[in-house]
């Protein structure tokens, strides 16, 4: 399966944290939000490529110290608040096409604003998709508060 981790603007609801950084690169303990995604990403053994769609350069960096491939720069106006995560992956999937002349079978969304998923839970995810006779399959957990 191929995986498209979104890693886009500065975000608004996280107020004096995303000002001067974006959202993706906020610190969880000793390392940015979206670290947490791509090591469970390279972690899960059932992925055959990842890569990262994003216009900021740092978060483009990170992921390629990281082993994740960012083979393009996403524009700006795909970057905004009001970007729909549709048109981002539809820009991604252009890319991927024309480079590949073909469009993979299935894709999977990680998103850094979920950082403690793990690479279990993404090859169980896998599985479970693979497994199904569905089209789409997303993953949700309880609140253990509020």
């Amino acid at each position: 399966m191929k995986t498209i981790i979104l890693a886009g603007g500065w975000g608004t609801r996280l107020g004096q944290h995303t000002d001067r950084i974006p959202k993706p690169m906020v610190q969880i303990g000793d390392k940015p939000m979206i670290q947490f995604t791509m090591e469970a990403a390279l972690g899960a053994t059932k992925l055959k490529s990842v890569i990262l769609s994003s216009d900021d350069e740092n978060i483009i960096e990170l992921a390629q110290k990281n082993g994740i491939d960012a083979p393009f720069k996403r524009p700006k106006n795909l970057s905004q608040d009001n970007s729909k995560i549709s048109d981002v992956v539809l820009h991604a999937l252009d890319w991927y096409k024309t480079n590949y002349q073909t469009l993979p079978e299935n894709i999977m969304l990680l998103q850094p604003t979920s950082p403690f998923r793990t690479s279990e839970d993404i090859d169980q995810a896998i599985d479970r998709f693979s497994n199904s006779s569905k089209k789409t399959l997303v993953s949700a957990t309880e609140l253990s508060q509020h």
